[in-house]
C-alpha cells in the first residue's frame, strides 16, 4: 500500500501534475517520510528549495542527499549552487575541487573555481585558473562573463575585461548583464554598431 502511494506522490511532483510549490513540497516530504534514504526524492526537494530561494533548507537537504550518495555528480552540483549562493566560499571550493577531479577540463567548473578563488582572496590562483579556460573559440557565455567579472576584480588590464564582456554580447546580443558590465566601465565608449544592437534588443 505505502509503496504504491509513494509512487503516485513522486509521479505527481515530478511530472508537472502539481503546480503549487507548497503542495509539491508536501508531496516530496511525505515521500521522504515513507523512505528516509531515497536519495532522488531528497535531492528533488533540495533542488526545489534552492529554486525557491530557501537556501539554508536547500543546503541541509542536499547535504543529506550527498551523504547518502557521495558519488552523485548531479547532487554535488546542486549542493555547490546552494553553498555558493550562501556565499560559503570555503565549502564551495571543496565541492569544486571534488568535481574538477572528475572533470578536470570542464571550462564552466574551472570558471566557477576561478570566481570562487577571487572571493577567497587568492587572486593569482584565480588568474591562472581563468587563463586555462580563456580561449578565443570558447562559445560559453558564462565562461566569458565570469572571466570579465574576475579579471576586473583582480585588476587585470581593462582591455581584457572589455574583450570578455564584448565576447558575451557577440555570442548573445540580448545578454543584458554583459551590456551593463560594459556600461559600468566608466571609460568605455560604445561603438555605433553596439548602440544599434542595444536599440534593436529594446524593440524585442
Amino acid at each position: 500500500g505505502s509503496d504504491v502511494c509513494f509512487s503516485d506522490l513522486l509521479e505527481d511532483a515530478t511530472a508537472g501534475g502539481v503546480e503549487d510549490f507548497a503542495k509539491a513540497e508536501q508531496i516530496l516530504r511525505e515521500g521522504i517520510a515513507v523512505n528516509p534514504t531515497d536519495v532522488t526524492t531528497i535531492r528533488m526537494l533540495g533542488d526545489m528549495l534552492l529554486r525557491n530561494g530557501r537556501l539554508k533548507e536547500a543546503d541541509e537537504m542536499l547535504k543529506r542527499a550527498l551523504d547518502l550518495a557521495p558519488d552523485c555528480r548531479v547532487t554535488r552540483g546542486f549542493y555547490l549552487m546552494a553553498v555558493s549562493q550562501l556565499m560559503d566560499w570555503h565549502r564551495a571550493d571543496e565541492q569544486l575541487q571534488i568535481l574538477l577531479r572528475q572533470e578536470p577540463d570542464n571550462p564552466r567548473l574551472v570558471s566557477m573555481l576561478a570566481s570562487n578563488l577571487v572571493m577567497l582572496g587568492k587572486r593569482e590562483e584565480a588568474r591562472n585558473a581563468f587563463d586555462r579556460v580563456r580561449t578565443e573559440d570558447s562559445r560559453d557565455i558564462f565562461t566569458w562573463l565570469a572571466y570579465g567579472h574576475a579579471a576586473r576584480a583582480v585588476g587585470r588590464d581593462t582591455g581584457l575585461v572589455i574583450e570578455s564582456y564584448r565576447k558575451c554580447v557577440q555570442l548573445d546580443p540580448s545578454y543584458g548583464t554583459a551590456w551593463w558590465g560594459l556600461a559600468d566601465l566608466k571609460t568605455y565608449r560604445f561603438t555605433p554598431e553596439e548602440v544599434a544592437a542595444m536599440r534593436e534588443q529594446l524593440k524585442l
